[in-house]
């Protein structure tokens, strides 16, 4: 379990394929140090498992339904990711709760600045229906985030969201541009009332 609370955009060293799946190893010198070998890591909000530790590297595994579901699979040399480590009994709650497993991906369609601010607007899919909601919770990329606007259609819809200075200098969403693909994990209370009022 995570936050959203992004604490550190590591750098992807390498990435190659293993029987079945992907393994990549990525450099993150600040949270590094503090992970052992089975450790849980949220990477784009992604929630990974620690294979490998080296000093300031990490490695992880993934599996083909990790590869299906999010955009770990596009990652290049040099990428920046964000990190979150899991949730201790005691830690602070400062975003919302973020399970790490990826509902969908979506497509970035602008990113208006206004001065230091942004509002970023992305395009989600038929499988949101029920699952956003005006100044609800949702996690881009890991981050906690609010929604600022939710515009349905028949498709899916358009989803604005603002951000501060803060969240453009210190996650990977400052890099976003039009046509950029990111991780989406619906707000978790969502998706159960989703399926308690699902009609088969």
């Amino acid at each position: 379990m995570f936050t959203g609370i992004v604490a550190e955009t590591g750098t992807i060293l390498e990435k190659k394929k293993i029987s079945g799946g992907i393994r990549f190893k990525l450099r993150a010198p600040k949270i590094a140090p503090q992970f052992f070998l089975g450790d849980s890591v949220a990477i784009d909000g992604c929630c990974l498992t620690v294979v490998s530790v080296d000093r300031e590297d990490l490695e992880f595994d993934l599996s083909p339904e990790t590869l299906s579901r999010t955009i770990a699979e596009g990652y290049k040399e040099g990428a920046k990711v964000n990190l979150e480590s899991s949730l201790c009994v005691g830690d602070k709650m400062g975003g919302h709760f973020v399970t790490g497993h990826v509902d969908t991906v979506a497509r970035v369609l602008g990113m208006k600045y206004e001065g230091d601010f942004a509002t970023l607007s992305l395009e989600l899919k038929s499988d949101a229906k029920g699952l956003v909601a005006e100044k609800g919770s949702i996690a881009v990329n890991g981050v906690s985030l609010t929604v600022a606007s939710w515009n349905r259609n028949s498709g899916g819809g358009v989803v604005d969201i603002a951000l501060i200075p803060a969240t453009l200098e210190r996650t990977n969403l400052g890099l976003l541009g039009n046509d950029s693909i990111v991780n989406i994990e619906y707000d978790l209370i969502a998706r159960y009332l989703a399926e308690l009022n699902r009609k088969d």
